[in-house]
């Protein structure tokens, strides 16, 4: 007998607004007025400044990739090109820190396009 073939799809990531301050996708639930992020454990972990603005422009934006340059714009006012890369090192530290959390979530890198909030 033939084993059925698995198609396997990403769900489209909608933002759940959880009450007025705590925003949800996929398990990843970020607290806006505590600057932290929890996923399945409930293990907060708390966000620098930089990795809490990069966090939320990508979960405004989940199932998207934002650009590098809309992200610095985001932190630092504006995009000038030599300091782009330092958005590859938030999100270094940003998949880290939604590990901690125990939670899913991932932000994707293409080279192309910028990053995107995966859960």
């Amino acid at each position: 007998m033939k084993a059925p073939s698995v198609t396997t799809t990403r769900i489209s990531l909608q933002p759940i607004v959880l009450d007025g301050h705590r925003v949800m996708v996929g398990d990843l639930v970020l607290d806006l007025e505590l600057r932290t992020i929890y996923g399945r454990t409930r293990q907060s972990v708390r966000l620098t400044d930089n990795e809490f603005v990069i966090l939320g422009t990508l979960i405004k934006n989940a199932g998207r990739f934002v650009p590098k340059h809309e992200l610095l714009t985001a932190v630092a006012g504006s995009a000038i090109e030599s300091d782009i890369g330092i958005i590859d090192t938030y999100v270094k530290y940003l998949n880290r820190q939604m590990q901690s959390a125990h939670s899913a979530a991932t932000i994707e890198k293409s080279t192309d396009f910028g990053y995107c909030l995966r859960s």
